[in-house]
């Protein structure tokens, strides 16, 4: 089961090996710092909460209904996101799907949007957005 945590002052990805022993690994800076912030800045911003405790808004987003079978679409699961964590060897996840469907939210589209280089797909329709995407 891989994982993302801080160990000291670096963000590191765990991984159980065969043996049962962890192993840490070095991840990239956005892992840790830049996507949630970026994720949790743009619900901020658009005023959206994420279900509680379908998946991990403080630290590593790719958990829970991210990245199990939970459909994006499900109305349980708005607003939602979806990871793929088949990125080097299965070891790195990136969010490629976001879902902000019918939440009322309002104003332009923030440039925080460019945080999630790997997203594939975008809802954010039934909302009342101005302006063009970042």
């Amino acid at each position: 089961m891989m994982g993302i945590t801080s160990e000291g002052s670096e963000c590191v990805r765990i991984s159980k090996l065969s043996n049962n022993k962890k192993e840490y690994m070095p991840v990239e800076p956005n892992f840790c710092t830049v996507v949630p912030r970026a994720l949790n800045s743009l619900f901020q911003q658009w005023d959206a909460q994420p279900p509680a405790g379908l998946w991990n808004i403080s630290g590593e987003p790719c958990t829970g209904t991210s990245i199990n079978t939970t459909e994006l679409e499900d109305p349980i699961n708005n607003p939602s996101i979806k990871c793929d964590c088949n990125f080097e060897n299965g070891t790195t996840c990136h969010i490629i799907q976001m879902r902000v469907y019918g939440q009322n939210t309002r104003g332009v589209i923030p440039e925080v949007l460019t945080a999630f280089t790997y997203l594939e797909f975008l809802k954010i329709d039934q909302n009342s957005h101005r302006g063009p995407l970042p």
